[in-house]
């Protein structure tokens, strides 16, 4: 029986939607909700690794990022937020982060795909006009 009570408290949870929030966003902001805190203990966790590296650019940088990733989390799952903390998280860290740590790395450890990763972000955002989403993914004359 108590399980059916967690069970029953997670789905209220993840089913939550700000008023006023269209399906597209709604289903998007679920994810988020998600998301954003294992955006923030990941970098949590990358400033335990880069000090260990001895790589203090990128040690800094985390700890800038999971100060981005909880305000992030803090506006998207305290309230009830979904479009500024995904501008500020998803389409400008995540990117500088694939461009410091391949300056920093090199290109074999692969994190310039964290900016070819941003592109197929917009494709998927949901708050953005089509024409814009595409148009962030193709050049027209």
């Amino acid at each position: 029986m108590r399980s059916k009570g967690l069970w029953n408290a997670l789905r209220n949870w993840l089913e939550f939607r700000p008023e006023g929030m269209d399906d597209r966003t709604a289903r998007a902001y679920v994810m988020a909700r998600a998301a954003f805190p294992i955006g923030f203990l990941t970098h949590v966790a990358l400033c335990l690794v880069f000090l260990h590296l001895g790589s203090d650019p990128l040690f800094l940088f985390n700890i800038a990022s999971s100060i981005i990733w909880g305000y992030g989390l803090w506006r998207v799952n305290w309230h009830g937020e979904f479009n500024g903390p995904f501008l500020l998280c998803v389409v400008f860290e995540v990117p500088m982060h694939g461009v410091l740590a391949t300056y920093y790395h090199g290109i074999e450890t692969g994190f310039f795909l964290y900016v070819l990763l941003t592109i197929l972000t917009a494709l998927l955002t949901p708050f953005l006009a089509r024409k814009t989403r595409l148009g962030s993914v193709s050049y027209t004359h």
